[in-house]
């Protein structure tokens, strides 16, 4: 797993090549960055039935951060 601000600097990298005037469709590439950090902080997995927040690393496994690394 890379690092997440490696993760986020290569995302907006890709945005900003690829995006027209900031923007990939509707969303400015700022704007894709703050989602990607909320997605990737928040991370809930339910154990015996009750809820958690996983607060040491990242998700492994999650659809999102396999597609970014």
């Amino acid at each position: 797993m890379i690092p997440k601000g490696d993760a986020l600097d290569a995302l907006y990298r890709f945005c900003a090549k690829h995006g027209k005037n900031g923007k990939i469709g509707n969303l400015s590439v700022n704007t894709i960055i703050r989602l990607a950090c909320v997605v990737l902080d928040t991370n809930c997995f339910v154990f015996d039935n009750k809820y958690y927040k996983q607060i040491r690393r990242d998700a492994m496994g999650s659809p999102f951060t396999m597609t970014l690394a």
